[in-house]
């Protein structure tokens, strides 16, 4: 039977966190200690950095309830060391369950079945013999997408979570398949319109994906028999280099794969890049060489952009200002406590929106961070105010706030 449960409140023990203890304390000794003050103590763990796993010096201390659990945070020298007893820091999020990777409860109280945080196959995680290089799976996306599609939350009732040699189709196997099959019907599909079309026109641009690795984003424009123009994505190229004659010969086998013929190419365009629009080594004229007739438009968009962009920085009020309005952003985006100041402060503006990240190649990003200071800038400068002022804050953050003012 699938199910899980809760602790019981009056059996939860209490969790206090005690900092400034060095991190080769004895937990045996924090206990003895605590346990002469009276201090009934379950279980003590020393809290290690999530980045390297390093030691710090604060300890994890749960203690059954009592009476006297409130005169803990009375204490200020413990083990001939001065030291600081607060409540650890509230979860950002509900608790997820380290079994089934569901969220709103915990591994302890649960009973459904395991689930692989790594691969999404119905086992522990612990135990998966997937390779490290091999791209995460995601467990809960399954459960997500049936909230909104009941076709898919009807299959996922009668067919999910029913154990190894039971046939669902919901591995991630299956589903990378799956998607591999409709890739080559898509793609077929736009190969056989463009055959038919004769003409077409390529789009060659480059981009970076999640993971920084470069690749080449081809698209390709044609006009169909019912005399509708469309224009349809092919491909990404990855990592063929910047160089004209090394793209050139990436796209032009990929088209040969998919039965595609340059000499029908009638038009081109890319941005204004000497590597790309070069009259005579460029992308341009490369292709230029293969298909006379292939007429090459540079990206009108693209210029104007980086007039727009550029013109931001020829001014130094202008190249101050964009600098503040994103350090504003980093310092408020950097923290979900003052992020949720800041929205406390703009909560009673009328249209106010939060504060804009600046992307440094988008002219429009640069509309939106001035339209969002503009309308909230006395919410952003009272929280600015308020941070300055708050002494709980490290001194480093006040003084970043107040510089910000």
């Amino acid at each position: 039977m699938s199910f899980h449960s809760y602790q019981q409140y009056d059996k939860r023990s209490l969790r206090v966190v005690i900092r400034n203890l060095h991190p080769s304390t004895s937990t045996e000794d924090i206990i003895t200690s605590l346990s002469e003050l009276g201090h009934q103590v379950t279980h003590v763990h020393n809290i290690k950095r999530s980045s390297d796993k390093s030691p710090l010096p604060l300890f994890f201390v749960d203690l059954k309830k009592a009476t006297n659990n409130m005169d803990l945070y009375k204490i200020e020298y413990l083990l001939h060391t001065k030291i600081v007893v607060e409540k650890p820091h509230p979860r950002k999020g509900p608790p997820q369950c380290h079994r089934c990777m569901s969220y709103g409860h915990t591994q302890s109280y649960c009973n459904h079945s395991p689930r692989c945080i790594r691969c999404g196959e119905e086992h522990r995680s612990e135990v998966c013999t997937m390779s490290p290089e091999s791209p995460a799976r995601c467990a809960l996306c399954q459960e997500l997408i049936a909230k909104f599609d009941p076709l898919m939350s009807k299959y996922l009732d009668e067919y999910g979570n029913k154990g190894r040699r039971n046939v669902s189709y919901l591995s991630h196997t299956i589903c990378d398949e799956l998607i591999t099959l409709i890739n080559k019907s898509v793609l077929c599909n736009i190969v056989n319109e463009v055959t038919a079309a004769k003409y077409f026109s390529l789009i060659v641009d480059s981009t970076l994906n999640i993971t920084k690795l470069d690749q080449l984003t081809i698209t390709i424009r044609y006009v169909n028999l019912d005399e509708t123009a469309v224009e349809r994505f092919l491909f990404f190229i990855p990592s063929v280099g910047h160089k004209s004659k090394e793209m050139e010969v990436a796209i032009l086998t990929k088209l040969t794969e998919l039965n595609i013929n340059i000499n029908y190419c009638r038009g081109k365009s890319y941005n204004n890049a000497r590597n790309m629009s070069g009259m005579y080594n460029g992308l341009q004229a490369r292709i230029k060489e293969k298909s006379k007739n292939a007429i090459f438009s540079p990206s009108s968009a693209y210029s104007l952009n980086l007039v727009g962009c550029h013109a931001a920085d020829v001014t130094k009020e202008g190249y101050n200002f964009f600098s503040l309005a994103q350090n504003i952003y980093v310092f408020f985006s950097a923290s979900t406590w003052r992020w949720e100041q800041l929205l406390i402060s703009l909560k009673n503006i009328p249209n106010s929106m939060f504060v804009k990240n600046l992307c440094p190649t988008r002219w429009s990003s640069r509309f939106s961070v001035c339209k969002s200071l503009k309308i909230g800038f006395k919410g952003v400068l009272n929280s600015l105010k308020s941070i300055a002022l708050n002494l709980d804050q490290k001194a480093a953050i006040r003084h970043k706030a107040e510089s910000h003012v």
